[in-house]
């Protein structure tokens, strides 16, 4: 029924409307709160922490970042995770934790 404000069809998640390119919208609303649950979960930043992060913030500054950019914030973001030379040593695939070229400690 068009007089309806909501229109024929609403779709609520965690109590936000979702009404526009609902399947892109829907998707990044449950993922992008799935991917925050794993980072408080491994201890990336404690719960209470998440509203106070500037999520639109984050979001329009990964929009115009450069790819080499974005490869590099992932990188320096997921020290546990990406192959830098600390981690590398850490997981046994590097002797030292230096940089490769410079051979400065602790890349």
């Amino acid at each position: 029924d068009k007089s309806h404000p909501d229109g024929p069809i609403s779709v609520y998640y965690n109590n936000v409307r979702i009404f526009d390119n609902l399947s892109s919208n829907l998707y990044d609303v449950i993922s992008n709160q799935r991917l925050v649950d794993y980072w408080v979960h491994i201890g990336r930043f404690p719960a209470e922490y998440q509203n106070r992060i500037s999520w639109k913030t984050v979001k329009n500054t990964s929009a115009i970042l450069s790819s080499a950019k974005k490869r590099f914030v992932s990188k320096w973001v997921s020290e546990e995770q990406c192959g830098v030379s600390t981690t590398l040593t850490k997981w046994k695939h590097r002797y030292i934790n230096g940089c490769p070229f410079c051979l400065s400690p602790n890349e």
